[in-house]
């Protein structure tokens, strides 16, 4: 039964948080005597959300029991009521004494990863304890020992990180409603149709176990001694970039900012305000449109939220940016990461320069690098970013122009015999890169966009795997002598023979002050291993991370510039596109000419580029600053 309440009175009441799931697939229920359609998992909720409450508040009377549901309270054909309610949201999720996040019908799984997160969350104790270290994972029987009863067996037996991992894999963490909902909610029971646990259980179970797996893969190629195997299966970066375990880390996340928010200074809220507004680029949406008016009620951005065909998609992310922009000062271009003719299709024929939200939360991947590329070169008289209709309008420089394309260097890529050629032909002409690093070095940390390489066993293992890889792909059963020797010099390594070993390296770090005492002792480590297992699992995992570095190129494609730098562009990006740095924005830019305008194809990487390095441009006379026109 309907009933209308003001929420001015303070009113007593639970709100479902949910997937809808299929709009096409409905069950009837009655509400007010009248038979209503709901979508399936909206129905199956409907059954077991009451005994969830009456388990939360014993002692209540059921007649109190009240329940406010989205699709149900809120009239979804009508725009004007639907956008009176958007606005309505914050207080809504605020208000209610409890939200109840519905995981959906499953009933084996869930319950089993539910319990186990509950069961887990002593073991870590306080993880956020600066004195707190993965090292400490050597006592505790969640790592060390997984033998001592049916649980632990379990555990070692991969079934309840298999629940956990379906857990962290449902739809339900990756709706950009529900983020909004869960951060809003000042109490959240997270339920199955025979299990909950609390939003704190499981936030901190999962953003510990991201945590762990994150640190235990930062600059590690194999499996640390405290870890046992299958646990190392569980807790490795399987993609190379996230744990399983991420997409309830950043809800996690997303609720202690809005908490952090409450105690910052002005210049601090409006950061926060900026990253909960950007989370709406990570969340799936029925509407495209969802993606900007879905955080509305945690990101404080004054937007009025508009469905009609009178607002197109591109004006909504156009008022996005400028909300933000002007809310918060110091955000910069970072939208320009999630923007770009080059790697995204555009249907929804937006503005260049805008995000896609809409596309990257289908897996396009957004383009972002490590580095600086504008870093002490625009200085507080430059001109600030403004945008005017549907035009950006940024200070910046012309650096370089994109003169070759290559192939995409993925791991199926760099068996192309265009990649291959590229790389044949740009070390014929380059016995140097242009920074003084050796070419094949330059080459390697291009296509994994490594904008540091030091001396060390890790990155001398990492670069035998690519030599390795390199050659694999080159030579042919029936090479003879002379063809092995030529390919090598075309790429050029060093002949084979016994001091191959240490002339690989040497081309790879020869730019860095070593010497062959140092390079021989180095690769003894690896060379010589104490054990050959361990050996032949430090190989395993350098081809591995390879692989993963590889696997993010599937979009991008290698190229050379007009001066001899080597860097990735987006799919898209075409020969004579204009390398370009703009203020405020920390990625190199791709910008061809259009007229009397120009377009933002993307973000990409120029080795040598990264660090603030086109200042001496300026210095030179090289290049000056002018005004950017992008449409």
């Amino acid at each position: 039964r309907l009933s209308t309440v003001s929420l001015d009175d303070s009113p007593q009441f639970i709100a479902l948080s949910y997937v809808w799931g299929d709009a096409a697939i409905t069950e009837d229920i009655m509400v007010n005597g009248i038979t209503m359609p709901v979508t399936v998992n909206l129905s199956s909720a409907l059954k077991h959300v009451g005994k969830h409450w009456q388990k939360t508040f014993r002692g209540r009377k059921s007649s109190s029991f009240q329940l406010w549901v989205d699709a149900l309270c809120i009239n979804q054909l009508d725009i004007l009521e639907r956008k009176e309610q958007i606005l309505l949201m914050r207080l809504i999720y605020t208000s209610a004494e409890l939200v109840l996040g519905w995981l959906g019908p499953e009933d084996e799984q869930v319950p089993l990863a539910l319990e186990t997160l509950k069961m887990l969350e002593p073991e870590f104790g306080d993880f956020k304890d600066p004195a707190w270290n993965v090292q400490k994972l050597y006592d505790p029987p969640l790592i060390h020992s997984l033998t001592e009863d049916k649980t632990w067996s379990a555990l070692a037996e991969n079934k309840v990180w298999s629940a956990l991992a379906l857990l962290c894999c449902l739809p339900y963490w990756k709706r950009v409603w529900i983020v909004q909902e869960i951060t809003l909610a000042e109490r959240v029971l997270f339920i199955s149709p025979s299990t909950s646990a609390s939003r704190e259980t499981v936030g901190v179970v999962c953003a510990a176990l991201s945590l762990i797996a994150t640190e235990l893969n930062k600059d590690c190629l194999s499996r640390p001694h405290f870890v046992s195997r299958s646990t190392w299966q569980v807790l490795s970066l399987a993609n190379g970039f996230e744990s399983k375990y991420s997409p309830i880390a950043r809800v996690t996340l997303c609720r202690n900012v809005h908490i952090w928010r409450r105690t910052a200074s002005a210049k601090g809220r409006q950061i926060m305000n900026t990253m909960l507004a950007r989370t709406g680029y990570i969340c799936g949406a029925s509407h495209p449109k969802d993606h900007v008016y879905g955080t509305l009620g945690i990101s404080s951005l004054r937007i009025v939220p508009d469905y009609s065909s009178d607002k197109s998609v591109g004006d909504v992310y156009v008022e996005f940016v400028t909300a933000i922009m002007e809310g918060d000062k110091e955000s910069g271009l970072f939208f320009l990461s999630m923007a770009g003719i080059g790697l995204f299709e555009n249907n929804l024929k937006l503005p260049s320069w805008v995000p896609n939200f809409p596309e990257i939360s289908q897996g396009t991947s957004s383009m972002a690098y490590s580095g600086n590329a504008s870093f002490g070169i625009f200085g507080s008289d430059v001109p600030i970013a403004r945008i005017s209709g549907q035009i950006l309008s940024v200070a910046g420089i012309q650096v370089q122009t994109l003169s070759h394309l290559g192939a995409s260097p993925t791991v199926e890529g760099c068996s192309d015999k265009r990649f291959l050629s590229f790389i044949r032909d740009f070390s014929a002409r380059h016995p140097k890169y242009a920074t003084g690093i050796p070419t094949l070095q330059a080459i390697y940390r291009a296509v994994t966009t490594s904008t540091t390489y030091g001396f060390n066993v890790s990155n001398l293992l990492r670069a035998q795997t690519f030599v390795h890889f390199l050659m694999n792909n080159v030579f042919v059963k029936h090479d003879d002598v002379e063809n092995i020797r030529r390919k090598l010099v075309g790429f050029g390594l060093p002949l084979s023979g016994p001091d191959a070993h240490f002339d690989i390296s040497n081309t790879f770090f020869s730019h860095i002050d070593i010497g062959p005492d140092e390079i021989e002792s180095t690769s003894a480590k690896i060379g010589i291993p104490d054990s050959m297992e361990l050996y032949q699992e430090e190989i395993s995992n350098a081809r591995m991370q390879l692989s993963r570095d590889l696997r993010v190129n599937e979009q991008r494609r290698l190229f050379e510039t007009d001066s001899g730098y080597l860097g990735l562009a987006p799919e898209k990006a075409a020969e004579g596109d204009l390398v370009c740095i703009l203020s405020g924005y920390e990625m190199v830019a791709l910008l061809p000419k259009c007229d009397s305008s120009y377009i933002f194809v993307g973000p990409c990487f120029v080795l040598g580029l990264m660090g603030g390095e086109v200042m001496a441009y300026l210095d030179a006379g090289q290049t000056k600053i002018k005004i950017f026109n992008i449409k």
